[in-house]
């Protein structure tokens, strides 16, 4: 799995041999690992990178050259970056008060796993065992692809490795009776 820095999945690569290397009953708690794992190491490269960054040589100017500025424009800079960080307190504060404590679950399109989704995080994964065993690489890819992108948790700069197919429609969509008539007509 690779993950943007923001934490969005940029492609899901599934090996065709991972049923010989992992139990389908273990691919949910493998494939939250996994996740929680990309999203770490792309925190980390992103904290480094601007650590790295900050470390540059910044250019020399007048103003540092000379020492420091008269008093009314250091008070001015003072007060500036005040308001600014009053500013940053007030909408952390705002957005504290957005923050949903409800939980969204999400079941994909051939059922092969569900998200739970808080506040556009993935905080749970279940994977149906006996679905994925029955699945082939590429249906699996596709399933989780689409899945990890209706909660949100993908990068408009990915793909999946998966060849896009038409989606099969979900169980809820499927209205039983009408394929009993649907069949009974057929004769």
């Amino acid at each position: 799995m690779i993950v943007d820095p923001d934490g969005k999945v940029l492609q899901f690569d599934v090996s065709s041999s991972w049923q010989t290397r992992l139990l389908a009953a273990e691919f949910g708690q493998a494939l939250m690992t996994t996740y929680l794992d990309a999203v770490r190491i792309a925190a980390t490269v992103e904290r480094q990178a601007r650590r790295e960054h900050r470390d540059e040589p910044q250019p020399v100017s007048f103003q540092s050259w000379s020492g420091m500025p008269d008093l009314e424009t250091w008070l001015a800079q003072v007060k500036a970056e005040q308001a600014d960080i009053g500013r940053q307190l007030r909408e952390a504060r705002e957005h504290a008060d957005k923050v949903s404590l409800e939980v969204t679950t999400l079941r994909s399109p051939y059922g092969l796993v569900t998200l739970q989704i808080r506040n556009r995080a993935l905080v749970g994964l279940t994977a149906n065992a006996a679905a994925i065993s029955q699945s082939n690489v590429g249906q699996l890819q596709q399933d989780l692809w689409a899945v990890f992108g209706d909660g949100g948790l993908t990068s408009d700069r990915g793909g999946t490795a998966a060849s896009p197919s038409r989606r099969r429609p979900r169980a809820e969509e499927v209205d039983p009776e009408e394929d009993l008539w649907k069949g009974l007509g057929s004769r």
